[in-house]
This record gives structure tokens, sequence and C-alpha cells, in this order.
């Protein structure tokens, strides 16, 4: 049985499961939302309604909630923007906007940023959040192995110029530092901690910000909850009177969960299980099919160019020429989303592959050959993925067999993902499954792909693939620092085509995301921002909640 076939059916499984054990049924359970809301694409209409708890289903578990020192992936942005607020919010029109920052704004050459707090706004702990408060968080980031490795090397210092304003001194130009403050992957410094917490060392298992949601209490791998913040700044926010995340893994799991009643909404990269719920009556939902607003993820393995043998440029030609993309995405992806053999969407003008290596078996056997002939074999490769998931093995197997084709012996791994980006961050992996770049703007890839943010063996490197190369870190130094549109879309470019060269990612198709809720669950994929605008909504997973309702 095929793995769309294998997956579908156990879907269905589930609904019967419900139906025999005399629950609500599944035609009962996704019955239509009331007549007083109409819920499109998770846009509502209709008059919002207070109270309920919202149970939300993520991919994965957090491995800490301080944002300075914990790792935000995806999940973890979810769950941070219960709890904190960033400074700015990304716009639908892509642009960043005031949140909880009042102004955001900038020097002639961009190396000075002046942040204005707004006024009024208490932690939860009921310390002020102002210009001291601004300035803590900073420090607190500037000092962090995670966070201090990409602030660093920019800010020169932190400068209190007022009760409510700090200036943000930098280094050298830094044109797009806007969009890191509205605290996407790459940006968790925009989120603001209470300095008490932050000086009590506690925010890692307790998050204590200014957000629609008070933390209630954490038993990991179970669930986060919270409860509503009365004293929230944004008046009449949040409708809900409290939220549970709840991790699961397993996207069997967290579909049975849905399709039980057990959660409300859902995440999910699983185009299986997308197309089950989506075609479900009764639920709604959003995906990034359609276009999205900066880069989409991608799905693709990354390699550890530092460490032997993929420290050999050969065998990572080998390993590109073994992945017959057009066949692992149907098997993977079912072909729902393309590949793009790029970090930047196909049709961007970011994109280019003209030199990425197509599938060919036999060059990949010839390489792999020729690499023994020199230093002898066999040639060994550790194939990792994120565990406590059946499709994730499933994807993993069909990868290693395209692998051993070509003459690597593969050892697969599979580790659970609190301890997978930790693995990462300090190059303890070979091969391994990765979805990244899912930027609002192509700098915040910046920590990924320069050579200064390459770290020691075994220490933190927020170059994930230790890949160095002069020429892509002179076009990330004009994409930083340059105003003219024209100029840093030739310096990205430029580094779409480097990639082809020094192959550190090996792609294997755009990542679909998409947020599935059930019949109860409105506007979750909709919200206005502070001035008016209307804010962005699902990007890689995370949706806002802060506007959402059940009905």
């Amino acid at each position: 049985m095929d793995r769309r076939r294998f997956l579908a059916g156990g879907f269905r499984v589930a609904g019967a499961a419900a139906l025999v054990g005399g629950a609500a049924g599944l035609l009962d359970a996704c019955g239509s939302s009331s007549p007083a809301t109409r819920n499109t694409g998770g846009v509502a209409t209709g008059t919002p309604r207070r109270g309920g708890n919202l149970r939300i289903g993520t991919e994965a578990e957090v491995n800490g909630m301080d944002p300075a020192n914990s790792d935000f992936d995806a999940t973890g942005i979810m769950y941070a923007r219960a709890f904190y607020d960033p400074l700015l919010a990304t716009a639908a029109d892509g642009s960043s906007r005031p949140y909880l920052a009042e102004s955001v704004t900038h020097n002639p050459d961009y190396t000075v940023w002046t942040i204005v707090a707004r006024a009024g706004v208490t932690f939860h702990d009921g310390t002020d959040f102002d210009a001291n408060a601004m300035a803590a968080n900073f420090h607190a980031h500037l000092a962090s192995p995670i966070t201090g490795a990409a602030l660093d090397p920019m800010v020169d210092d932190v400068i209190v110029v007022g009760p409510q304003a700090v200036e943000i001194r930098m280094k050298s130009p830094w044109v797009p530092f806007d969009s890191y403050l509205c605290g996407w992957v790459g940006g968790q410094f925009a989120y603001m901690a209470s300095p008490k917490a932050i000086a009590g060392g506690s925010l890692g298992d307790h998050p204590v910000g200014t957000g629609p949601f008070v933390f209630g209490g954490w038993e990991p791998n179970q669930h986060m909850t919270g409860t509503r913040n009365g004293n929230y700044w944004r008046s009449g926010m949040p409708y809900v009177d409290s939220v549970t995340f709840r991790p699961m893994p397993d996207e069997q799991e967290r579909a049975n969960a849905m399709l039980a009643g057990d959660i409300d909404a859902m995440h999910t990269t699983d185009v299986s299980h997308y197309l089950e719920a989506r075609a479900g009556r009764g639920f709604s939902y959003v995906d990034n099919l359609r276009g999205e607003v900066g880069e989409p993820d991608q799905q693709f393995l990354m390699v550890n160019t530092r460490k032997a043998p993929y420290d050999d440029l050969r065998l990572r030609q080998a390993l590109a020429y073994a992945i017959d993309t057009t066949t692992y995405n149907r098997f993977a992806n079912q072909g729902v989303t393309p590949v793009d053999f790029s970090p930047f969407a196909r049709g961007t003008s970011y994109y280019s592959d003209n030199g990425y290596p197509r599938y060919d078996l036999a060059k990949a056997k010839a390489l792999v050959a020729d690499y023994v002939a020199e230093k002898g074999g066999p040639v060994t490769i550790d194939l990792g993925i994120p565990g406590g998931n059946s499709v994730n093995t499933t994807e993993m197997n069909a990868m290693a067999e395209m692998f051993r084709r070509a003459g690597f012996v593969v050892r697969e791994q599979q580790v659970l993902q609190a301890e997978y980006i930790l693995k990462a961050l300090q190059g303890d992996y070979g091969l391994f499954f990765w979805r990244q770049f899912g930027s609002t703007d192509p700098d915040q890839n910046f920590n990924w792909w320069s050579s200064t943010m390459v770290g020691p063996e075994g220490g933190i490197s927020l170059n994930l693939s230790r890949n160095a190369d002069p020429q892509i870190d002179r076009a990330l130094s004009t994409g930083r620092s340059d105003p003219d549109p024209a100029a840093r879309t030739a310096a990205y470019r430029a580094i779409s085509e480097r990639l082809d060269v020094d192959l550190p990612f090996l792609w294997n198709n755009r990542a679909l995301w998409a947020v599935v809720a059930g019949p109860n669950l409105a506007n979750y994929n909709s919200y206005r921002l502070p001035d008016g605008s209307t804010g962005l909504g699902m990007k890689v997973g995370v949706f806002p909640i802060v506007n959402a309702w059940l009905t």
C-alpha cells in the first residue's frame, strides 16, 4: 500500500471508530458553524463570541519558552504569541507595522534604530513595559549563545534615550532590521519578557510577557496552557477564556484528535491528512498553495559540510544526483507543491536553479566509486529525521533507498524534535531532513548562510550546515546594507546560484503548510493591527489566535 492510501485509510478509520464508539459521530461533530458566523478560509463575519477553551494540536514540543535561550521553531512561535507580544507585526502586504512598539524608525543610513514602547502596557507580573524593559530584553539577547550570535555582530549598543524609547546602535547598516522585530523564525528577540523574570532566570518554564494569555502550566509532551489576560492592552481581546497547546508529533494522532473533536485546530505539513481534512464536511482550512507573503518553507536534506565524509564536494554531488526529486515529491508530497531547487520560490525574482544537479543515478554511482577509489570504502552516511511520526519514518525509508542504490551505506536515525534542533545547532549530525527559509524578508536567512555564523566544532552554530562561501558572504552583506531593491534582488539571486555549487541543501519539495479547524473555531486567520491595517494570517503553520473565537 502506498503512503497516501495508508494514511488516508487511517484517517477514515479514525472517523469510523468515533461512530462505532457512540460519540457524536463524524457528520454530527463536523456540522456547520453557528448561523451567526460565516467562516471562510479562517476569516469570519458575525459577532464574536466570548468564552471557551481553544485547543490546538501542534507538530512538536518546545524545549523552553525563554525568548533569549530557547529554540523557537514554528511551534515555539505559536506558543510564544500566546504569552508574549512582538514589537512589530507583519501586515498582509508584508510590511512591518507597530504592535507592542508604538513606533520603530531609523536614521538615513540605517545604523540607528529607535524603538518607542507603547504606553500603558504592563507585563503579566505587573511590571511596566517601558524603555528599561526593552533594554533589559535586548541586553539578555546580546548575552545569549543563541540570539546573541545573531545580534552581537551587528549591534554596537542599546541606549535608553527616554522613558519609553531606546536606540539600537548598529556597527553597520541593517536595512531590514524591522522585519526581525515581527518575531518570525530567526527573530525571537522581538518578543518582550518581563525584566523581573529575565533576572530570575525562570522564563524557560514560566513565560511572563505582555501577551493575550497568562501562563497557566506546562506538562512537557502533554500540554501547555494559558488563561485570558484580563488586562491585555488590546481592549476586548482575546475572545477565548483559555488556550491549550497539545504537542502531537505523530500526524496520525493529530488527525485522529481533530476527527474526534479533541482539538479545535491543528497545523500540518502532511499532504494526505490535509487533503482528507479539507474534504471533510464541516472543516475549514487555510493553506499556502496559492502563494504567500515572502518565501515559503522548503523541505530538504541539510548537509553538515564540515563533517566527513560530507565535507567532500564529490559526495554532496553524489547525494544530489541520487535523489529522484520527481518521484520523491509524488511519494512524500503527492506533487501538491513543486520542487524549487532553491531556498526561494520558483517564479520569484531571487530564484535560480541553473546549476543544481538533477537526478542522474549513473553520475551518483560514478562519484561514489571515485571517492572509494581514492579514500577507501564503504561510504557510510547518517540520515536523521524527527522521531515520533510514522509519516517521517516512511519518508526516511524512501530517501535511504535512493542513496543505497547509488552505493551509500545508510544508517537511519530518529530523534525527538527538541533534541533534533540542538543536534543541528551543535553540528551533531550528517544528513538531516529539514524545513526552513519561510522568511518575510530574505535577510532573515543571514544567520543560516553567513560564514560568520559558523560556530566551533561542538559549539553552537546558527549556520547549521556550516557552509562557508566568500561569494555568499559578499552577497549577504549587500542584501543587508543596500536599500536599493535591485541590488538586493541581484544579491539574493547570486546566493541561490552559489548554493547550487556548494550543495549544503539537497532539495526535496516546497513545504505545504496548512491549518485545519473544526466547525466551532472562527476567525483564526484574521486580525487587525493597532494601526487598523490587516495583519498577516497563517504563515509557516503559525496563525493568529488573539482574534479567534469559539462559536
